[in-house]
């Protein structure tokens, strides 16, 4: 459960038996919110949301079901850190840019894992996704990066928002900030 200096739940290894009991723990001394890593490359790890790793979609899935289990909420953050290879190689070749990629990559997370998230953030660790653009400029890069969350939060809105959870001000819809 520990990933370098962070401690965040990688869906790498099996599925810990004392993982229920350890959340419930969280939930016991007050713990309301538990952050949650989506690694671009374990989710679509040829970058494409066709041909997904479906045991790290289903260990995901059955980590974010225990978390809500416990009567906490998972903040899901889409991307952190660097960008897997294969994103900045098809970014560089192909029309596609970071932009749709990323959009894509949003998306399929919506729809697999949409049920069970209060709360979806974008970008973290913004130095680290900045100096992993494929762009050469640093400007091009932070206008990729929030055109990409833009873009992410109008789709999530147009299209996601009224098939999710009770949020947290009552109003029956989840948020993407």
């Amino acid at each position: 459960m520990v990933d370098g200096d962070l401690h965040s739940y990688l869906c790498d290894q099996p599925y810990v038996a004392f993982l229920p009991q350890y959340l419930s723990y969280l939930h016991a001394n007050g713990v309301t919110h538990y952050k949650i890593f989506m690694p671009w490359i374990h989710i679509l790890p040829e970058g494409n949301f066709r041909t997904p790793d479906e045991t790290k979609v289903q260990c995901y899935r059955q980590l974010l079901m225990a978390i809500t289990a416990a009567s906490i909420k998972p903040v899901v953050i889409l991307h952190h850190k660097n960008l897997p290879g294969v994103i900045i190689t098809r970014s560089l070749v192909k029309a596609s840019t970071f932009v749709d990629l990323f959009v894509e990559y949003a998306e399929f997370n919506f729809r697999s894992f949409g049920d069970l998230v209060d709360m979806w953030l974008t970008f973290s660790h913004l130095p680290e996704v900045l100096q992993s653009l494929p762009y050469d400029d640093p400007s091009s890069s932070l206008q990729a990066l929030v055109a990409a969350h833009e873009r992410t939060y109008t789709r999530y809105h147009e299209k996601y928002s009224s098939t999710g959870k009770e949020s947290p001000n009552g109003d029956g819809r989840m948020y993407i900030s």
